[in-house]
């Protein structure tokens, strides 16, 4: 005798997303369906009606007894074998998630992909002008390489290339490549799916907290032409 009412909204299985089955229709309509079609496995007859909220989820379902299915006992089998058949493959995730954000696949390939990504933008030549002060103390002009700026596609194609370099690493974290750059700001910049070397400035954050000084300058110490900026200038160290 028992009756049921459902307002679906959001397209779940038991353990997943729902992958839409019917091309032709939306999925909201094919997820509609699909609750429609479990309902009748259970032995239900399933109406449609549309409720008056605000709301574009508004269609519910209710599922009264088939009276002319079979037995509960054979309705109850029927449906703890199709559970236990949707539920075969099903994997828990861990009780503590993974960090996926590009930070904890090993520093040996984060400095492997920062170098190589380096190397690429260096083979453009974009000068500027940098102001070098000699040991006598007079100031004098050399150039510093900004390099040029790429498409996400051209950086993958040449880490590819690389054999030394394993990307596989990579595909399980959320964002993949860009992220990985991204966590080095202070070397690239990163917008609308292009990267090209971030240059140096001496503009202070403009937050009362910030912290500068506290790492050494990774241009001053990996940069072939050292840093855009003098010690005094930069927000970073120079040792």
């Amino acid at each position: 005798s028992t009756q049921y009412w459902v307002l679906p909204c959001c397209p779940f299985t038991f353990t997943a997303k729902y992958q839409r089955k019917n091309g032709s229709v939306s999925v909201f309509r094919d997820y509609l369906d699909h609750v429609t079609q479990l309902g009748k496995i259970a032995g239900f007859q399933v109406d449609e009606d549309r409720m008056r909220i605000p709301s574009t989820k508004r269609i519910c379902l209710v599922g009264t007894p088939d009276q002319t299915c079979q037995d509960y006992e054979t309705r109850k089998k029927t449906v703890l074998d199709y559970v236990s058949s949707q539920m075969k493959n099903f994997v828990p995730r861990e009780k503590v998630e993974r960090v996926r954000n590009c930070t904890q696949i090993g520093s040996d390939i984060i400095q492997a992909i920062v170098k190589c990504v380096v190397k690429v933008c260096l083979e453009t030549e974009n000068l500027m002008q940098k102001d070098f002060q000699e040991d006598g103390g007079s100031n004098t002009s050399r150039t510093w390489n900004a390099g040029g700026e790429l498409t996400l596609h051209t950086v993958i194609t040449h880490l590819q290339a690389d054999k030394s370099i394993d990307l596989s690493r990579l595909k399980s974290e959320c964002g993949g490549l860009q992220t990985l750059l991204k966590n080095n700001h202070s070397i690239f910049h990163v917008e609308k799916g292009r990267v090209k070397l971030r240059v140096p400035s001496s503009a202070k954050p403009m937050y009362a907290a910030a912290k500068i000084k506290r790492r050494p300058c990774w241009f001053h110490e990996n940069h072939p032409d050292g840093c855009l900026l003098q010690d005094a200038d930069c927000t970073w160290i120079h040792t």
